[in-house]
């Protein structure tokens, strides 16, 4: 090989290593994680945030659902799983943008150590507004192997029956 075409392949060689980089990987999965907490919960309380952070990291972990935030938020497999992706959203801006985004850092961050996160590594992955009509939630009546665990702001959050730890009797509220 020529030096004109060695020093081509290395320089070819170093901007697909900069342009295919894990940290730009990273900021698009963040991206679709803050993305999936403004929209869903954008006003809500730091802890409806966390929640949503929370059960979107749960899914990206779980294996019946695909193994990123992006899919995991985008996932149509398993039907629309967040409504707002259906949208015509606005871009998100304002103060509860820099929260999501925080948030979203944050739950990256700890995606693999439960005890930083809200839920704690338990497999709460369901959820639907308390806003939603009666009709809408009728898939959740329909899985009785599902208990709603916890009321958040505007959202009701479930887990399996067989994931519920042992002595957890009651629904908590918080806002």
């Amino acid at each position: 090989m020529t030096i004109n075409r060695l020093l081509l392949f290395s320089c070819c060689l170093a901007i697909l290593t900069i342009f295919s980089s894990p940290v730009m990987a990273d900021e698009k999965e963040i991206n679709c994680l803050a993305e999936n907490i403004y929209y869903e919960s954008e006003s809500e309380s730091p802890f409806g945030k966390e929640a949503i952070a929370d059960l979107t990291v749960m899914r990206y972990l779980d294996k019946m659902y695909p193994g990123t935030f992006c899919k995991v938020v985008y996932d149509k497999k398993h039907g629309v799983q967040f409504s707002w992706v259906t949208m015509n959203k606005p871009a998100p801006k304002g103060a509860a943008w820099v929260e999501s985004q925080r948030i979203a850092h944050k739950y990256y961050a700890n995606r693999y150590k439960p005890e930083n996160r809200f839920f704690r590594g338990q497999r709460v992955l369901f959820h639907h507004a308390t806003w939603l009509p009666e009709k809408a939630t009728k898939w959740f009546r329909e899985h009785p192997e599902l208990l709603p665990v916890m009321v958040i702001g505007n959202h009701v959050f479930y887990i399996y029956k067989e994931d519920m730890p042992k002595g957890f009797t009651m629904v908590a509220s918080a806002k």
